[in-house]
Formats: C-alpha cells, structure tokens, sequence
C-alpha cells in the first residue's frame, strides 16, 4: 500500500512538470495546481477616480499646520496601456460648516509638478467638534466628496495613572468624539505604541509593559482618530484567500482612499503622577 501511494506521488510530479515544459499554456498548469482564478474585469470592473489621503488636525510644529492632502488617481492592475498614477492637475476646496453653512475655506489649485495655494485664510484654524468637507476636481474623473469631525483632545482620567511592577496604567475619559487611540510612551530614546479601540460607553483602559527608570524623563502622546481614520488603520491588510477579490478601501464618495482627523495629547508622565 506505501508503495502504491509512492508512485502515485512520483507520476503525478511527474505530469506536472510535463504541463509546464510542453506546448500546455502556463495558465492551465496554474489552474490546475491553484484552482481556476476568478474573472476580475468583468465581475469587478474597474471605475476610474482620485485616490485622496487627507487629514486635518489642530495642532501644529513650530507654529506651522500639520494638516497635509495627497491626492493620485486610480489606475487598473491589469491592463493593455501603461499609465501613471500622477495626477497633472486638479482643484480642491475643504468647507469649514457649521449647521450645513460654510463658514470658511481653503481652496488650492495643483499644477504638476508644483502646489500652488491661491487661498490660505489666517484664520482657517481648525478645532475639535470642527466639521469640514472636501471637493476635488479633475478633469476626466469623477468629483471626490468626504467630511470629518475633528475629535476632542483625550483626556486622561484624574489620578488613574499607575505605575504598577512592569505595568504603566491610566485610562483616556469616555468621549464619543474619538473611535480609535494610539498611545506611545515615551522614554529617552525608546518608545512603545499600543492601538486601542474607544471603549463604546466608558472610559478607555490603557495598560502598557514598560518599567520607567529611576528620575527619567518619561512622555506620554495619544492619537486620538475620527471614524474615516479609525476604518482606515483597522482596515484588513492581508490576502487570507489569494484566490477572492478584495472590494477598493475608501471612505470617501466619488473615488477612493481616506480623508479624516485627529487630535493629539502630549504630557510628561512624571508630572501628572
């Protein structure tokens, strides 16, 4: 009986090594060794559009905006005509609204391979509970719509911070305004992160492994992401099935990719012990 099953193994090594050396096309060989593979272009044509990742956020470095926008346009995996993702042109506007009425606006025209800004308000600074919109257009692809509410700065709960054994503990005040945190602590020249989940209806727990050396300068940095954001860091990024179709991420209507906010805490552990 082994023996049998051994050459079974033998002849069918063999077959496919003959599939692939003879005149067989190699996408036979591949069907039968992985199963046929699923007919993209036409179960899932492609839509062209702008690929935005956007994010406004109040705070700033050195007095300058760390709000930033990249924009690129969608191009097929697949097809017979190379193309780039480059995009030589567009317009865009981001509304600040208050009750659906503008209240103000930052609009830029891009001229590949230069930005040239031809409206930068002083005053366009954003808040936490600001609601803004975006509108990019370029010629050819559909017009790029999304929105975001900027979320409060978190707040750590008063004296839940614990320095336990190994364990630093604290907990981030309930806010409905945030759906995802990114912690890091900060100790001389070694960090740690630990991504959190808001807590749906209580304050946030945050338990980090670290031992803070004796009279060391220790900080604390919390990110705290809107609902586009928290999609899109949450997103799955692996292929568990290579062989099915993943749908385009996107958060945004009109074309593809994120545009969110966030907002940022910064504190010295050692001070608010």
């Amino acid at each position: 009986m082994m023996k049998t099953r051994r050459n079974y193994y033998y002849y069918m090594v063999a077959f496919c090594i003959l599939l692939f050396v003879t005149g067989c096309n190699k996408d036979d060989f591949f069907d039968f060794y992985i199963g046929s593979q699923p007919n993209f272009l036409s179960d899932h044509p492609f839509v062209p559009g702008l690929n935005i990742f956007g994010v406004i956020r109040p705070d700033s470095l050195d007095g300058k905006s760390m709000n930033s926008i990249y924009v690129e346009k969608v191009i097929p995996a697949v097809s017979e005509t190379e193309d780039s993702t480059t995009v030589t042109d567009f317009d865009a506007v981001i509304y600040k609204t208050d009750n659906n009425v503008v209240i103000d606006s930052l609009s830029f025209t891009y001229l590949y391979p230069d930005t040239i800004f031809t409206h930068k308000p002083a005053d366009f600074k954003p808040l936490p509970g600001n609601h803004f919109k975006i509108n990019c257009r370029a010629s050819d692809l559909p017009v790029l719509t999304a929105e975001t509410i900027i979320p409060n700065i978190p707040v750590i709960v008063e004296n839940s911070i614990n320095l336990n054994g190994n364990k630093i503990q604290f907990s981030i005040s309930a806010d409905t305004t945030a759906y995802l945190y990114d912690v890091y602590l900060i100790v001389e020249s070694c960090q740690k992160v630990q991504r959190v989940l808001r807590s749906k209806n209580n304050n946030t727990s945050i338990e980090i492994d670290a031992v803070l050396p004796i009279n060391s300068n220790a900080r604390v940095m919390i990110y705290a992401y809107d609902k586009n954001l928290a999609q899109y860091f949450t997103a799955p990024n692996l292929f568990v099935k290579p062989n099915t179709y993943r749908p385009p991420f996107t958060t945004v209507q009109g074309g593809y990719g994120c545009f969110g906010s966030l907002n940022l805490l910064t504190i010295d552990l050692n001070d608010n012990q």
